[in-house]
């Protein structure tokens, strides 16, 4: 998804002549920098929820992803209902909802800092399964494997948690809401000439 990001994210600003500068950070302090309103303004993209709309103002939806659980071609995995998960060796990224969302329903996880991380313990046998946004799995896999090792991964179907997605402006910062504004506005303009249906035609 970062590489979808890299060439979708400013195109709305950047109609208003507003220039945007990456920071990557993992995503628990790409959170709480962010929410700080100081150092950077923004940070995408997210599920929405109550806990986040205390923290951010939401934009406009930017797309739908949903967060599958993925794994090697060679496991047998399918899951209906969370005791299903319990016989496995079960990923998690830090800063994630899903690491609540498995704690709660009494999975045990192993929690490592990114999902780069997950995908190279999945790979060496660490752990069966972790759950991951479908984009970005995708897009980490085709990044960092060659062919071979690409097409040892696969993913369920299933999801453990989908809909749409938006960028956080901090409540923080006095500029969100004037950039947010232009953000949607950009967004909408982008969609209806076209440039949002190419850009996402690349990674479908």
């Amino acid at each position: 998804m970062q590489g979808l990001l890299i060439f979708l994210l400013p195109k709305p600003l950047k109609l208003k002549g507003i220039d945007v500068k990456y920071k990557y950070f993992p995503w628990k302090r790409a959170y709480e920098t962010t929410a700080k309103g100081v150092s950077a303004i923004g940070t995408l993209l997210w599920f929405k929820n109550s806990e986040r709309e205390k923290v951010f103002y939401f934009s406009d939806p930017v797309l739908v992803d949903k967060e599958v659980f993925f794994h090697l071609k060679g496991l047998n995995f399918k899951w209906k209902n969370f005791s299903d998960l319990r016989k496995y060796k079960v990923g998690a990224s830090r800063g994630y909802a899903h690491v609540t969302i498995l704690q709660n329903a009494k999975v045990k996880i192993d929690i490592a800092n990114n999902d780069e991380t997950n995908f190279k313990k999945l790979l060496r046998g660490r752990i069966d399964i972790f759950p991951c946004s479908l984009l970005t799995g995708y897009y980490i896999i085709n990044k960092n494997y060659n062919r071979a090792k690409a097409a040892l991964f696969t993913n369920d179907s299933k999801a453990l948690d989908q809909g749409d997605m938006f960028v956080m402006f901090s409540r923080k910062n006095p500029e969100s809401k004037k950039i947010l504004k232009i953000f949607n506005k950009g967004l909408k303009i982008i969609k209806k000439n076209g440039v949002y249906d190419n850009i996402m035609n690349k990674v479908h």
